[in-house]
This record gives C-alpha cells, structure tokens and sequence, in this order.
C-alpha cells in the first residue's frame, strides 16, 4: 500500500516538475516557477515521509507558512537555481556553482519547518541535472561523518 502511494506521489512530482521546467511564455512573471502550498504539503512532504523517516513535529511549521510566502519563497529559489551553470570533469566554475546552490537552498529554508533535505527535494524536481535528493541513503554512501542534514553536509555530498 506504502509502495502504491510512493508511486502515485513520484507521478504528481514528475508532473509539476515539467511544468515547473517548461519555457517561459509571453508573460514570464506569471509564467516564472512557483511552488504552492498544497503541492508542498500534500505532494512533496508526504513523499518525502513516505521515503524516510515522518517528521509530523515539522508540520504544524509547515502549515505556518502562507501560500504567498511559500511561492514568494520557491520562485527567488528557483531564480537562482536557473543561473546555476553545470560543473564541467575538471570543476571549473564550482566555487560559483556552491555558492549559488547554497544561496538557493538558504531561501528555501527561509520557510518554517523547511531544512536542507526538504530544499534538496524541491530544487531537485527544478533542476535535477544540479541538485541530489539529500536521501538518508545518499548520505550514508557518500558522506565519510557522522549523519546530519545540514547546508555544509548536503554541499559536501552534492559535489561527489
């Protein structure tokens, strides 16, 4: 049942994904990235519990936020996450490409309830060729300490 879901959540997260990645039309302020708050609550965190660990302390924080500032919020993201250039094999622009993805997950994380995984999740729906998923799994692969979920962390295993 658990597994019907997950897959029910993925195909509504693929959806907004490719709406999220469409071109901008005519009027591109109307038309610019933005995430609701019923597909954060409703679509995102309930994927993102459903994958790992539920959080429900985080969600009284969650519907603290305002529809406006969670779009507020997700379309200065967004913003950012569009200049991100890609990483080259020899890394060339990477202090750049940090510093951004960094700036990108930080206005996310402006929002209640909001850390660097749940930023990772959505940034990653936007831009999957620059941001992972911050997964336990992923962070129990690839990071050498001790787990945790922070910006230093998430930078630390996105760059592998």
């Amino acid at each position: 049942k658990k597994g019907d879901k997950l897959v029910s959540l993925d195909k509504k997260m693929d959806t907004i994904a490719s709406l999220w990645q469409r071109p901008l039309g005519v009027n591109s302020k109307a038309d610019e990235p933005a995430l609701t708050k019923a597909q954060l609550i409703d679509i995102i965190i309930e994927w993102k519990f459903l994958k790992g660990k539920p959080r429900n302390a985080l969600k009284p924080l969650l519907n603290a936020n305002s529809d406006t500032t969670i779009n507020e919020c997700s379309r200065r993201a967004f913003r950012i996450a569009k200049a991100i250039r890609q990483c080259g094999p020899s890394h060339e622009n990477w202090d750049e490409s940090n510093t951004s993805m960094s700036m990108a997950i930080s206005e996310l994380c402006k929002l209640k309830g909001i850390g660097p995984a749940t930023a990772s999740a959505i940034l990653g729906m936007y831009r999957p060729d620059i941001f992972a998923f911050m997964d336990d799994e992923v962070i129990e692969s690839l990071y050498n300490g001790k787990r945790g979920y922070t910006l230093k962390i998430y930078l630390d295993i996105n760059g592998r």
